[in-house]
């Protein structure tokens, strides 16, 4: 999962997090839709036909990673395809999603590194999650899981 957040977000870390895992919750307990997705499926491939083409060495590094893990006719259209809704296998990816087992990334300026990978130059630090935030992202999930489902209420979805 990737999350973009603005400067005002990055203040919002913990909130924004347990608002994550709320929704998650809330997809667990209501299952996803086939509508929806569809209509990610549909997203993702305008996203691939309009997205930002990338230097050359990156593109071609990122092929030659891919190459292992997918057939040569989809190297380009990958990260953006969505082929078929298997329900089961989307729960499962569902039920592995909590705060118990989060690898959270923080890139920003303000971030200070301790190491420097090699092949990039790019800094970075690890710092376990303390039991204080995981317990916090633990308990407000289930407030988020209120709060997402009187959203959904108060603005319903429709679907075309």
């Amino acid at each position: 999962m990737n999350i973009e957040l603005t400067d005002d977000g990055l203040d919002q870390v913990d909130q924004i997090t347990a608002l994550f895992f709320g929704y998650v919750s809330l997809l667990q307990q209501q299952g996803l839709s086939e509508s929806l997705y569809q209509e990610e499926s549909q997203l993702a491939e305008l996203q691939f036909q309009f997205r930002d083409q990338p230097q050359a060495i990156h593109e071609v590094m990122m092929l030659a990673q891919m190459q292992q893990r997918y057939p040569v006719e989809n190297l380009l259209n990958a990260n953006y395809l969505l082929e078929s809704f298997e329900a089961e296998l989307i729960d499962t990816y569902l039920r592995q999603l909590h705060p118990d087992n989060l690898l959270l990334t923080l890139q920003h300026d303000q971030v200070t590194p301790e190491f420097t990978e090699k092949r990039y130059n790019a800094g970075y630090r690890f710092a376990p999650i303390d039991e204080q935030r995981l317990t916090l992202w633990r308990e407000s999930a289930l407030i988020a899981i209120c709060i997402c489902a009187s959203l959904i209420c108060l603005f319903p979805i429709h679907w075309r």
